[in-house]
């Protein structure tokens, strides 16, 4: 926390954009932990400033990072089954081995196959002139590709260009206060 007294704590969750979950091995069981992480980060509340004209996401990415793994078709079977029942705002929006696979969903692949609510591009998935391959696009909720040592790299520019696309990040600090107790009396 930035602050931490015994009754009131300050994280400020708002000034994260991302999160890393590093796992020696990618397995069932280390997902599940992972996954179960990634939606109590998903699910917290967040108090942006309304007006700040620079914010342009109101989310923050959840990346799970494995250094091993079985194949990769066996992992994305396992991973698929792990998150099938999860809605995809509370989805880890990354999952990668660096020397193997990476692994697109959550909130940013609804972003990246959608765009901004509002916008032109989520504006045009309701017309019929969509391409069928971006229509088919869109209805997967995730995309894995066996990238091998390129998977990193393919990681990073994403991870930039998002970074990039959701701009400076304000919070409101007053929301934070606790307001059934007295908060303190000036003295002098």
């Amino acid at each position: 926390p930035l602050f931490d007294p015994e009754s009131n704590k300050i994280w400020l969750v708002e000034s994260v954009y991302s999160v890393i979950e590093v796992k020696t091995k990618l397995t069932p069981t280390t997902l599940r932990d992972s996954i179960d992480k990634c939606q109590k980060f998903k699910k917290m509340n967040r108090k942006y400033f309304p007006d700040h004209v620079n914010q342009r996401i109101n989310d923050s990415l959840f990346i799970i990072w494995g250094f091993e793994s079985a194949k990769t078709e066996t992992f994305y079977k396992n991973y698929k089954e792990l998150i099938k029942d999860i809605p995809i705002e509370e989805q880890p929006d990354f999952v990668i081995c660096p020397s193997q696979f990476l692994v697109t969903g959550g909130s940013y692949r609804k972003l990246q196959t959608q765009g901004q609510p509002g916008s032109a591009h989520d504006m045009s998935h309701n017309t019929a002139d969509v391409d069928p391959m971006e229509q088919f696009l869109r209805t997967q909720s995730t995309a894995c590709l066996e990238l091998n040592e390129n998977s990193l790299i393919t990681l990073i520019a994403w991870l930039s260009a998002w970074l990039q696309a959701a701009g400076d990040r304000t919070t409101m600090l007053g929301q934070y206060t606790v307001n059934e107790k007295n908060i303190g009396q000036r003295v002098f």
